[in-house]
């Protein structure tokens, strides 16, 4: 190889690259082009059959060779052909000791161009997975979340009918402070409550939210880590998700994210 070659070793890639470049750019006007990225044409696939799923309930049966025998040849095309034709278009070039920077000949533009499109898998498949990876972590929180309002929805019913409920069936006759004895009362708890305790993995907290016996509060604390790792919940645990629901006695409900998205 000559010292012309070495010093301009970066050129043809230089060449290829904006080749590469200039290709994606034409071809993304085309929405049917998946040569550039196979894995677009097996996301069309799944996404018709997930549509006729949720239609119809019954998946499409339609086998979409078309879309099948293009991501195939992509792949070949670009993982087998483009570096079979750069290596070949490499030995080539070293047989012919060519001094030129740039005539590298067809074959190898030809391998070293599908080789650079099919590097582009490489960013693209990072970028998905960190974006899934963040998708799927937020609907794991937002699940959570639907978990725990639907345990606070069903103490909070419970708070509301105990309220109501005579003191001499176990309820406090129009308060929230039910009869011990005598006269003596107590604020309302959990544990007098029939749907508590609600659930495994998570824990509840009950507080009087006014002086006047208006309202209370009942906190629900995940195990499942929250979005702020130094909240302190209602439980004494730190960072864990929670959600707080205000009771009335006329069943309006006021839910607070104290620790969730």
């Amino acid at each position: 190889m000559s010292d012309k070659t070495n010093a301009y070793w970066w050129l043809p890639w230089t060449v290829v690259v904006a080749a590469v470049a200039a290709i994606s750019v034409i071809s993304s006007y085309y929405t049917n082009w998946y040569f550039w990225a196979p894995w677009s044409a097996a996301k069309v696939v799944v996404t018709e059959m997930a549509i006729n799923k949720f239609e119809s309930g019954v998946a499409s049966a339609v086998p979409h060779w078309d879309m099948r025998f293009m991501a195939l040849g992509s792949i070949v095309m670009l993982f087998v052909v483009g570096p079979s034709l750069w290596v070949y278009g490499e030995l080539k070039n070293e047989q012919s000791r060519n001094g030129s920077g740039l005539k590298k000949g067809l074959v190898w533009y030809l391998g070293a161009i599908l080789i650079v499109a099919g590097l582009e898998v490489v960013p693209v498949a990072v970028t998905k997975a960190v974006v899934f990876q963040n998708t799927w972590s937020m609907a794991d929180q937002h699940r959570e979340n639907d978990r725990l309002r639907t345990e606070l929805l069903k103490l909070g019913f419970d708070a509301v009918e105990t309220y109501h409920r005579p003191r001499d069936q176990g309820g406090g006759g129009g308060s929230f402070q039910l009869a011990t004895g005598g006269s003596n009362l107590r604020m309302i708890q959990l544990t007098d409550l029939d749907g508590y305790p609600a659930s495994e993995a998570m824990s509840f907290e009950m507080q009087d939210s006014t002086n006047d016996d208006s309202a209370i509060t009942i906190y629900a604390i995940s195990d499942k880590e929250g979005p702020d790792p130094n909240y302190s919940n209602a439980d004494g645990r730190s960072g864990k998700i929670e959600i707080a629901i205000t009771v009335t006695p006329s069943a309006v409900f006021d839910y607070r994210q104290m620790n969730a998205r």
